[in-house]
């Protein structure tokens, strides 16, 4: 999957990527691992957001904002979850 945020843009306008629900695998540890690209003097901020039982947004769990430079980079975010849950990128 594909967020692209290049201009032109809507000013406050945001885009978002969700998961369906995920069922937590016991006694194996879970992740959430992706690639940014966030280069540019108007670059926002890319939020990670898990969700419990599907309600949403759900908590923010990273975030990064304004410019990371030319290359892509990898997130990693660590999933802790007892119960079915979601997992939300928005920029």
């Amino acid at each position: 999957m594909f967020i692209e945020t290049s201009a032109p843009r809507a000013q406050n306008e945001s885009a978002r990527l969700q998961s369906p629900l995920i069922k937590p695998q016991k006694e194996i540890t879970q992740c959430f691992q992706f690639w940014y690209h966030m280069k540019g003097s108007s670059i926002g901020q890319l939020n990670v957001y898990q969700s419990k039982g599907g309600s949403l947004p759900g908590d923010l769990v990273w975030s990064l904002s304004g410019e990371q430079g030319p290359d892509w980079s990898m997130g990693r975010v660590p999933v802790n979850a007892s119960t079915n849950y979601q997992v939300q990128t928005q920029y």
